[in-house]
């Protein structure tokens, strides 16, 4: 896979992307709006450097140092290209800003560590935005 997919540091291969966020509406499943629908590239690229930092664990585990510096250096520069890829600097935000580019990027320690209080206080904020938008009066049907 990573011979066949992975470019620059990015591992553009995602099949399902974020599948379940809740949508705008009640009537629908599957949102609509592009706000909410996090990228395919932006969860290929997380969940991969997620794996290569639990594969470097592993082989610190069995003590083989070739294969934790050679996870480690694909971790770094995979971290590295992710950061110019979504990370918006000037408004403190990961690609289209939805909870869960938030919430992957402290999950996986991908966030610089100078930037991680902004980032919490970014999905307060969008976990907030998200459940106002969620609460909508219901006619009253007596």
């Amino acid at each position: 896979m990573v011979n066949t997919y992975y470019t620059d540091g990015i591992m553009p291969r995602d099949s399902y992307g974020d599948w379940c966020v809740p949508p705008e509406e009640p009537e629908l499943i599957h949102s609509n709006d592009p706000k909410r629908i996090t990228s395919g590239v932006f969860l290929g690229t997380a969940f991969f450097i997620h794996m290569t930092d639990l594969m470097e664990k592993y082989a610190s585990i069995l003590n083989n140092r070739d294969d934790v510096n050679s996870f480690a250096e694909k971790k770094d520069t995979m971290i590295d290209a992710f950061n110019r890829h979504f990370l918006d600097i000037n408004f403190g935000t990961y690609s289209n800003n939805s909870a869960t580019c938030n919430i992957l990027v402290l999950a996986f320690y991908l966030v610089p560590p100078e930037l991680r209080d902004q980032m919490i206080n970014n999905l307060i904020h969008r976990i907030a935005v998200l459940c106002v938008s969620l609460i909508k009066p219901t006619p009253d049907k007596t």
